[in-house]
C-alpha cells in the first residue's frame, strides 16, 4: 500500500497530525500545486535540516554535493527549465540510457515517471539539499554562463574540473546499476534462513552443491577471528557453530567479494582484505557482549565496510586521480573533493543495488560518522570503533583507546564496559598477527 509523505513524517515524529491536516487544507488552496513536505516547511512546521534528516533515513537514499559544480550544458538541455523548477531537481549526468539527478525530494515517484517521460531516459535520483538545489537551479536555468575564449585560464580549468566531478558521479552511478545481481544461490540461502520450518540440513545442502561457496564460507569459519578449538571440516558442522544469520551473512559476503574481484588487477585486495578481515574481526569481539539481533551480522560489517573503495577502484581504473591516504576524514574529504562523492555513500548504494540488509547497508554507509545515522545505530558505532582500533598498532591499543572524544563516546552510548573493551582489545591483540598472515 502506497505511504502518503505526511503520514510518514507523522510516523517518524518530525511533525504531528494536526500540522499535516492544515497543511493539506493550505496545498487544497493554492492555484498551483505544491508538495506537502513544502508547505510544512514554509509553515515553520518542518525545518530543511529535518527533512532532510526524513528522507536520509529512506532506503537506498545516497546523496551528493553540488556545491561548486559545473554541470555540462547537454545535460541541462534534456529538462526544460519549467519542469526543473516545478519538481525541483538538477540534471546532473547522463551516461547512455541514465541520467543522474538530484532532487530535493527522491521519493516523488510521480516526478521521476514524469522525467523519465520527458527525457526518455532512466532516472537515478540522489538527495540534494533545498537550499542547493534551488542556487543551481538560479545559476543555470535563470542566468546561464557560458565559457568564452576571453575567460581566465584559472575560470576555464575550474569548471572543467568540477564538470568533470559530476560525471564521474553519474557514472559511478551507472556502473553500480549495471553491475550483475548477486548468485541465485543468495536468495535461495536467504529463503532458508527466513523459513522458520528450515532446518540446517536444507541450507547445508544448498550451500555444499556450490563447492566454492562452502570451502569459502570452511576457510572464514576457521579463520582466527572465529575462535572454534576444532577444525570445522563441513558445512553442516559450520552452520550449527556459526548459526542461519551468520552463515547466511558469510555466503553474502564471499558472493559480493567475487563480484567484485572480478577483472580487477591494479587493485590491493591483498590488503585490503587484511584491513577488512582485521576490522571484521575487531566488529565481531567488541559486539560479543551487546543485546542486539542486528550485531549476529557485525563480522560481515566489518568485512564489507570499505566496499565502496573497491568500487571506486574499478570506476578509475583507467584514470589518474590521486586520492589522500592518510586518516579516513582525510580521504573521506579527498574523494568529495575529487570526485563528488565518498566511498561510504558509494559503498551503500551497492549494497541497496544487491539489496542488502538495511542493518547492513547503513553500517557501511555510516561507518565513519555514525552520530548522523538516524534509527537503531549499534551496528555501524561497533564497526567505527573496529575501523580505528584496527589501524592502530596492537601494543598501543591500550594507550590509544580513550584518547579519542568520538570514541569515548560511542563507547558509553553502546555501554561497553572498560573491561569488556579491554578483552576485546586484548583477544585481536592475540590474534591480529594471524589475521595479516590469513
Amino acid at each position: 500500500m502506497k505511504r502518503m509523505i505526511g503520514e510518514l513524517l507523522v510516523e517518524g515524529g518530525y511533525v504531528t497530525v494536526q500540522q499535516v491536516e492544515y497543511a493539506l487544507e493550505v496545498q487544497k488552496k493554492k492555484k498551483k500545486r505544491d508538495r506537502i513536505c513544502n508547505i510544512l516547511m514554509d509553515l515553520g512546521y518542518l525545518t530543511e535540516e529535518a527533512f532532510l534528516e526524513f528522507l536520509t533515513s529512506m532506503p537506498g537514499m545516497a546523496s551528493v554535493e553540488l556545491a561548486r559544480c559545473e554541470i555540462p550544458s547537454e545535460v541541462l538541455g534534456l529538462v526544460p527549465k519549467e519542469l526543473a523548477l516545478q519538481l525541483e531537481i538538477v540534471p546532473i549526468g547522463r551516461l547512455r540510457n541514465l541520467l543522474t539527478v538530484a532532487m530535493v525530494c527522491p521519493i516523488d515517484k510521480a516526478g521521476r515517471e514524469k522525467l523519465e517521460a520527458v527525457t526518455g531516459l532512466k532516472i537515478k535520483p540522489v538527495l540534494c539539499p533545498r537550499r542547493a538545489v534551488y542556487r543551481a537551479l538560479d545559476r543555470y536555468y535563470r542566468e546561464p554562463q557560458e565559457i568564452g575564449a576571453g575567460s581566465p585560464v584559472e575560470t576555464v580549468m575550474s569548471a572543467l574540473d568540477v564538470s568533470l566531478k559530476l560525471q564521474r558521479v553519474a557514472r559511478l552511478v551507472q556502473e553500480i546499476e549495471e553491475l550483475p545481481t548477486l548468485p541465485a544461490i543468495v536468495s535461495t540461502i536467504s529463503a532458508i534462513v527466513n523459513d522458520p520450518k528450515s532446518s540446517s540440513a536444507d541450507l547445508a545442502k544448498v550451500i555444499s552443491a556450490d563447492g566454492a561457496l562452502s570451502s569459502k564460507i570452511l576457510r572464514l569459519a576457521n579463520s582466527p577471528a572465529f575462535g572454534f578449538s576444532r577444525k570445522i571440516s563441513d558445512i553442516k558442522h559450520a552452520i550449527t557453530l556459526l548459526g542461519f544469520k551468520e552463515t547466511q551473512a558469510l555466503a553474502m559476503s564471499v558472493a559480493v567479494f567475487d563480484r567484485l574481484s572480478v577483472g580487477q588487477t591494479q587493485f590491493d585486495f591483498k590488503a585490503y582484505w587484511n584491513h577488512s578481515f582485521s576490522c571484521a574481526t575487531l566488529s565481531r569481539l567488541l559486539s560479543a557482549n551487546l543485546d542486539d539481533h542486528a550485531m549476529e551480522t557485525a563480522f560481515v560489517a566489518g568485512l564489507l565496510h570499505d566496499v565502496g573503495k573497491v568500487v571506486l577502484a574499478m570506476s578509475l581504473r583507467d584514470r589518474k586521480i590521486q586520492l589522500a591516504s592518510a586518516d579516513s576524514e582525510t580521504r573521506i574529504e579527498a574523494e568529495e573533493k575529487t570526485i563528488g562523492i565518498n566511498h561510504a555513500e558509494i559503498g551503500y548504494l551497492l549494497a541497496d543495488h544487491w539489496l542488502l540488509p538495511s542493518p547492513l547497508a547503513n553500517a557501511i554507509r555510516y561507518h565513519h560518522v555514525p552520530e548522523v545515522e538516524l534509527g537503531p545505530k549499534g551496528l555501524s558505532r561497533v564497526v567505527f570503533l573496529a575501523d580505528i582500533f584496527s589501524k592502530i598498532n596492537t601494543a598501543e591499543l591500550s594507550e590509544d583507546m580513550n584518547s579519542n572524544k568520538r570514541v569515548d563516546n560511542i563507547l558509553k552510548e553502546l555501554n561497553i564496559s572498560e573491561g569488556a573493551l579491554r578483552k576485546a582489545l586484548d583477544g585481536y591483540g592475540e590474534i591480529a598477527a594471524d589475521i595479516v598472515v590469513f
